[in-house]
């Protein structure tokens, strides 16, 4: 099933759910406005079989579907650095043994736009670059989850792009402010539920195109840090709740480390996809 966050004929933010082929909005369903994304998840959870049911003569999903980014104020998006290992080398930051911990860093959910909008080249730098993410969203509030148990918190996945300014992600050992640029950044309003991946959304092809060309392909089995350590080692340090999101790092061939480098720029369109899961199309504008 897909969740979908999407913006109404009535220019209002919603979410419905989808079977691929019809759509039920849920504000409309209940007769409750469903404005937040830890509500939507909640009443797909408990979702009843009438509903399912009732998708089989849903109206059509429109193709023009306008979505809207998914996640609210509250919601926290936490990214995952070096978890693939060519890219790990690629980049440098390794040289042959494993990273001994994941690397955790934040982004702002000002740093994202959503499917088919449009990103913003900064004016302040020319070394944009692109990542493709399977993002893993969280479905039950947790603390010291076991990895045992984690499988029972997750919700779904959806597609992402970690859009990073290269220069200022290494001006310091944090990568604060390279990561966190107004608009640069990608969150699918799309969300698959677990049950129609493998788990963990293991062994499916990932990759990126910069105009058409094939920049990333990569497999989601190749992740250094499976999802269930990764979650667990997060609730060790913070309640995970239902809608936040963990991006779980990208395959090699980013930008910075080709030779030549190769930086997006304004009127360039990236295309990110996880295979079962989605494809996101942007434009780059310049600030």
């Amino acid at each position: 099933m897909h969740l979908i966050s999407y913006i109404t004929d009535n220019n209002q933010k919603s979410f419905a759910v989808s079977d691929g082929k019809g759509l039920i909005d849920l504000t409309e369903h209940t007769g409750t406005p469903i404005e937040k994304l830890a509500e939507a998840i909640t009443l797909v959870n408990n979702i009843s079989e009438e509903l399912v049911r009732e998708l089989k003569t849903a109206p059509a999903l429109p193709e023009n579907i306008k979505y809207a980014l998914p996640i609210d104020a509250e919601n926290k998006v936490i990214c995952v650095g070096l978890n693939y290992l060519d890219h790990a080398k690629e980049g440098g930051f390794i040289e042959a043994e494993l990273p001994k911990h994941p690397v955790f860093f934040l982004r702002l959910n000002s740093s994202f736009v959503t499917d088919n909008e449009n990103l913003i080249l900064p004016k302040v730098s020319d070394k944009y670059d692109y990542e493709v993410e399977l993002a893993v969203v969280i479905g039950r509030e947790g603390r010291h989850i076991k990895e045992a148990e984690v499988q029972n918190h997750i919700f779904g996945y959806t597609v992402g792009m970690d859009g990073s300014v290269r220069d200022f992600q290494k001006r310091t050992p944090q990568w604060t402010l390279g990561k966190n640029f107004d608009k640069s950044g990608v969150l699918s309003g799309n969300i698959i539920t677990k049950d129609e991946l493998p788990e963990n959304a293991e062994g499916l092809r990932i990759t990126s195109k910069l105009n058409g060309n094939i920049m990333q392909d990569g497999n989601t089995k190749n992740t250094i840090y499976k999802n269930d350590l990764l979650i667990s080692e997060l609730s060790q340090v913070m309640t995970l709740n239902a809608g936040d999101i963990i991006l779980t790092g990208t395959p090699a061939g980013v930008g910075f480390a080709r030779t030549p480098r190769i930086f997006m720029k304004a009127e360039d369109i990236i295309e990110v996809e996880i295979e079962r899961v989605g494809v996101l199309r942007n434009k780059i504008i310049a600030e």
